[in-house]
């Protein structure tokens, strides 16, 4: 089977297991699992792809790609206990992958592997966070499973394959299903509070920025922009977890489908016991007949498809925006960018 240019031989190390690994690996050491950036490190190592082609992958600057890939390299290095780089990086995941299938590495895995699991793969291979135990072959159903239907689905659906054919996509997948089925059937209980609106957004925008480092996003007030060390409160009576959600997936979606060097800008507005938050960014555009499907499950744009999503992020927006009683307005140009308009009562 082939992915791209990437192989699943026989017994040899494949892209998705290595992600697995390093993903594993990662988070005992930092607790924090890969970037969406780091994967696509790791995945064109094993495509032999170039940092010129890996930022227009991840849709960012050349400079940021590399400076991503060094810190990786370097943490990679202190996991691993010897220097990792990307050129060296596939011939020591590979050495250390055999080790763990030789036995070499057993005392490691046993410690990551509850006793009770160890020869009972079927059962590890529920655990996403599990790795399987080296006397058994590879096969990491999952993976596979996926791969296979990719070669099957329309073109709308394929970026599902390539967001989710490891298991920490299945991961991330998987709690974006549950909660769009919870907001579906409105098993989520409202929780409104009192909230500081612009440190809610600087949060958001923090946290957003992890993955797409040196973007820019400017936050701005009644279309004016909030300076940094500028104190100021907006306190407005909302749910944060649905405010999270809304804005994190726009913010997302902008910068994904954006240039790397263009600016998204985040405006806060209080009008009329609405409070209004509208997303601005200069990407790619939404085609005018697409605009009522893009709120739709797995839906991906004609002119997005060469970006890998899932198609899931809007269909969270509209479903919080929805439960939170408030309105969604979107202004699309081709080439020129979208703008995402939201107003959820606050009082």
């Amino acid at each position: 089977m082939v992915l791209g240019s990437s192989k699943i031989i026989g017994n040899s190390m494949n892209i998705e297991v290595a992600i697995n690994l390093v993903d594993k690996l990662y988070f005992e050491k930092t607790n924090q699992h890969l970037t969406i950036i780091e994967i696509n490190l790791l995945r064109g190592v094993w495509l032999n792809q170039s940092y010129e082609e890996l930022a227009e992958i991840c849709y960012c600057s050349v400079s940021n790609v590399k400076i991503v890939g060094s810190t990786f390299w370097k943490k990679l290095s202190q996991i691993l206990g010897e220097k990792v780089t990307k050129r060296t990086v596939r011939a020591i995941l590979e050495s250390y992958y055999q080790d763990l299938k030789t036995g070499k590495l057993r005392g490691t895995i046993i410690k990551t592997i509850p006793h009770s699991n160890y020869h009972n793969p079927e059962k590890s291979i529920n655990d996403i966070n599990m790795i399987k135990s080296p006397t058994i072959s590879d096969s990491w159903f999952e993976s596979d499973m996926l791969l296979r239907m990719n070669e099957r689905l329309d073109d709308s659906l394929k970026a599902i394959c390539t967001t989710c054919h490891t298991e920490l996509g299945i991961k991330y997948l998987s709690e974006k299903l549950r909660l769009i089925h919870s907001l579906s059937l409105q098993k989520y209980s409202l929780h409104r509070s009192y909230l500081d609106t612009i440190n809610l957004c600087r949060n958001i925008i923090n946290d957003v920025k992890l993955n797409f480092p040196h973007r820019r996003i400017i936050l701005s007030l009644f279309e004016k922009p909030i300076l940094t060390n500028y104190n100021l409160t907006v306190s407005t009576l909302v749910d944060e977890k649905l405010v999270e959600n809304i804005l994190k997936n726009l913010l997302v979606n902008a910068l994904q489908y954006s240039h790397p060097k263009s600016i998204i800008t985040l405006d806060v507005n209080v009008e009329g016991g609405k409070g209004i938050f509208t997303v601005v960014d200069e990407g790619i555009g939404i085609p005018a007949d697409e605009l009522e499907q893009v709120f739709q499950p797995f839906y991906c744009g004609t002119n997005a498809r060469q970006w890998s999503g899932d198609g899931l992020g809007l269909t969270i927006v509209e479903k919080s925006i929805r439960l939170h009683q408030g309105e969604l307005s979107v202004a699309s140009k081709i080439q020129e960018g979208s703008t995402f308009r939201v107003m959820l009562p606050v009082v």
